[in-house]
């Protein structure tokens, strides 16, 4: 947005001084397409060679991409009642920390003079340029000489807040959520104490989490045989390396590592590698993001007596489809997280297990976040419950809180999380995160 407002600046500023030949110029690489059925409107070398003269002052071209400061991208589209439609693209190197911006496209009679079509595309571009390069004015006269004003280019570009340094590549997060709740003769009582540590590889490449968390269930009730209180204290801890292959294709390899004291798991471990595609790249700060991901797991499950299959040790090979869908309701401060997850276990359909969520956050602070979530799990049958529970065994009551039979499962709960470090880039990469 704050590129947008930049550009619209420089479009409309009626001021327009001449650069400063002292400062360093910008190196511009340009690509341009442009095919017309009809009679050329704008011919792209005759386009480049005026667009470089005119601003000499203040830019320069540079034949290598990997060394431009900025690529200028542009193609052309010819629409009904001979209007020609042309397509702006930017893309800054890495120094601006910046996405690619594509400016409005610019919509030209095709009875327009040439010289007349070009100028206005210059202005177009000029505003682009000094949305990015902290170009003060970069505006055409009349007489379509290009007339620009600069300062210097520093090597971070700070975010819209103007508080967080672009280069922070660590962030971090610390919290707690629970709930309590009455079904009939039953009462349940959850928390939840989480952290979470994000490392992201220079360009957002790649991202590193590790998640250690540490959840407490205490479940009162009634049975025929009388009352009954459990309790389950699960320690576990998540670790998701997470790659970018290409714009919206990304590769994630994630284990989970835990027990559940009280329930009849001992020790339980997971293992899932797979892909995901992302509708709007996560680069793109945009508000919706819809993701798809698949891949295979590997379950490993021992448990402390023998389940319905008769069986202490599990080791189940399968794997899983999953839905996610992303919208930031008030941008950078209220955020829906949803999604859907499918796990199969190939001949062991019974045990297949189905999931969705819903988490809403609210950025009350930089630093501090309010949450609220939700989840449905269904499963036929449990490959965790035990083939026959002992009432008269106190260790064994537990199993009724922690590992109850399958069936559909609902849950809530709400908390608050303290935040540090790149809280912009938590938010706007959405890669692997529910």
């Amino acid at each position: 947005m704050k590129l947008f407002f930049s550009a619209l600046v420089a479009l409309l500023s009626p001021f327009a001084v001449h650069a400063n030949p002292t400062l360093p110029k910008l190196k511009i690489h340009w690509a341009c397409q442009l095919f017309f059925d009809e009679a050329p409107q704008v011919d792209c070398n005759t386009f480049k060679n005026k667009f470089f003269a005119a601003a000499k002052n203040a830019i320069t071209e540079t034949q290598n991409l990997t060394d431009a400061d900025i690529q200028i991208q542009i193609t052309f589209q010819e629409l009904p009642q001979h209007i020609h439609r042309f397509y702006l693209r930017l893309t800054p190197s890495a120094r601006f920390h910046s996405d690619t911006l594509l400016l409005p496209a610019e919509d030209i009679p095709a009875l327009i003079e040439p010289q007349v079509a070009m100028t206005r595309l210059e202005k177009r571009l000029l505003a682009g340029i000094a949305a990015f390069a902290s170009l003060d004015q970069a505006t055409v006269g009349q007489a379509g000489d290009i007339r620009i004003s600069t300062t210097p280019l520093t090597e971070t570009r700070p975010d819209e807040s103007g508080t967080e340094n672009p280069d922070q590549r660590v962030y971090f997060e610390a919290g707690a959520n629970g709930n309590a709740s009455t079904q009939g003769d039953f009462k349940n009582t959850f928390f939840t104490a989480a952290m979470s540590l994000d490392y992201f590889g220079p360009g957002n490449k790649f991202r590193v989490q590790v998640s250690p968390t540490y959840s407490y269930v205490k479940s009162t009730g009634l049975y025929a045989t009388g009352v009954y209180t459990g309790e389950v204290q699960l320690p576990q801890v998540t670790v998701k390396g997470i790659y970018s292959i290409a714009e919206r294709w990304s590769f994630a390899v994630v284990t989970l590592q835990g027990s559940a004291n009280g329930t009849n798991i001992r020790n339980f471990s997971e293992y899932s590698t797979g892909i995901e595609y992302v509708v709007v790249p996560f680069k793109k700060d945009q508000p919706h993001q819809f993701m798809f991901r698949t891949g295979p797991s590997l379950s490993r499950i021992m448990l402390e007596s023998e389940n319905d299959r008769g069986n202490i040790r599990e080791q189940i090979i399968g794997g899983f489809v999953q839905l996610a869908y992303v919208n930031q309701i008030i941008k950078k401060k209220l955020v829906l997280n949803s999604s859907a997850k499918a796990s199969i276990n190939p001949g062991l359909s019974n045990y297949n297990s189905y999931n969705a969520n819903v988490v809403v956050s609210y950025n009350l602070t930089k630093s501090i976040l309010l949450n609220g979530s939700s989840s449905f799990t269904y499963q036929k049958q449990s490959l965790t419950y035990p083939s026959v529970i002992d009432f008269t065994n106190p260790a064994q009551v537990s199993f009724i809180a922690g590992s109850g039979p399958a069936g559909l499962n609902y849950s809530y709960s709400f908390g608050v999380k303290f935040t540090i470090g790149a809280g912009n880039k938590k938010t706007s990469d959405q890669r692997w995160n529910n």
